[in-house]
């Protein structure tokens, strides 16, 4: 009984012991490949330089895969050091796992599946380092990214207005006799009554409250993201306070107030980033939503949308160079701070490697 115990406990472990979780940071991905040998140096099994030669070739292959996935962008700036990665792929490879292999004997090819896993901070980093300048001296960057929170939000259930018409036909008959000089009145009356019904229905959008947010977590993530692809981020109260331009409350009261920044603050932004020759300038805004309860892992999950524009400002009418958003990310945390800290990370993790990589694909560094 211990025998058969310890069998099925090995034997539910054995898969994660043989197929690992992938790490923090990587993706998995799969490959294959099938090298043919010389039947003269084959028996049993096949040597070990065709078994490296056709891992090789497998983890060649989940390479590709893994770029295949990549954003466009990332694929025209991956092009740039593509053998170079090449000759040390094996630097951005962990984890290779054969989970499948074959010898067919009538075809003389050997067969073999692997998975591995892909350092993404390995390879981001590698293409970050691509795309800054030769003199290791980038482009002035500065920002402004206003965020707004959900405090309320109150739903009106829809009004129902009834109206009812009621026609009446009405019908009637009598009979007059005289008797004895006096007057006898016999009558009889009917009445049919039809119901028209009618009506309309009145629906209210829902009624919404926020409150202007402090955007720490993401300034300090966004500007860590866009120093490593080599920009040089000019901080925007740097940028009024030497140049002028559109205040940051101006911005953020508007924002709050609209959920949009009108053409004439816009336009004063842009102007004060220029005289300070600042090359590319963002502006974005955010909505953070409530916190809700996530059925998955119990924590609490807050939304954060994003949404954002980046302007060359190399000419005299400035040019959309790169835009992020619409799009959501989520935050988990075991409270509404947390989880709303780790959305706002994730946004601006996010949202900066968009707009970096859409300048890379332009060569504009």
């Amino acid at each position: 009984m211990k025998n058969i115990f310890r069998l099925l406990t090995l034997t539910l472990c054995l898969p994660l012991l043989l197929y690992p979780a992938p790490t923090a940071g990587a993706s998995e991905v799969k490959g294959n490949a099938s090298v043919t040998y010389d039947a003269s140096f084959f028996s049993g099994s096949p040597p070990d330089d065709v078994r490296e030669k056709a891992l090789s070739a497998a983890k060649l292959s989940a390479w590709k895969n893994y770029i295949a996935s990549k954003s466009p962008s990332d694929q025209k700036q991956y092009q740039k050091i593509e053998q170079d990665i090449l000759n040390n792929l094996d630097d951005y490879l962990s984890d290779v796992t054969v989970i499948a292999e074959k010898v067919d004997k009538d075809k003389k090819a050997y067969s073999i599946a692997v998975r591995v896993n892909v350092n993404d901070t390995a390879f981001n980093l590698r293409i970050n380092s691509s795309a800054s300048t030769s003199s290791g001296e980038g482009s002035m960057f500065s920002f402004m990214f206003v965020a707004r929170e959900l405090t309320e939000s109150k739903e009106f259930a829809d009004k129902q207005t009834a109206i009812v018409q009621l026609d009446v036909d009405r019908s009637s008959s009598s009979r007059d006799s005289l008797d004895g000089g006096g007057a006898s009145v016999a009558q009889s009356s009917s009445e049919r009554a039809m119901a028209v019904s009618g009506g309309n229905v009145e629906r209210k959008g829902a009624r919404e409250k926020y409150s202007l947010l402090a955007t720490t977590d993401f300034d300090s993530a966004f500007n860590q993201v866009l120093t490593d692809f080599g920009y040089e981020i000019i901080d925007y109260t740097d940028v009024v306070s030497e140049c002028g331009g559109a205040r940051e409350n101006e911005i953020k009261n508007e924002f709050a107030a609209k959920d949009e920044v009108s053409d004439v603050v816009r336009k004063k932004a842009i102007a004060g980033a220029r005289d300070c020759e600042v090359r590319f300038f963002a502006l974005g805004f955010m909505n953070v939503g409530l916190a809700a309860r996530d059925s998955v892992s119990g924590e609490l999950k807050v939304p954060v949308s994003v949404n954002g524009q980046v302007w060359n400002l190399d000419k005299r009418l400035p040019t959309r160079v790169a835009s992020v958003g619409p799009v959501q990310f989520f935050g988990l945390g075991p409270d509404k701070n947390t989880a709303r800290r780790n959305a706002l990370d994730l946004a601006a993790k996010k949202a900066a490697q968009i707009i970096a990589s859409q300048l890379s694909s332009k060569n504009l560094n």
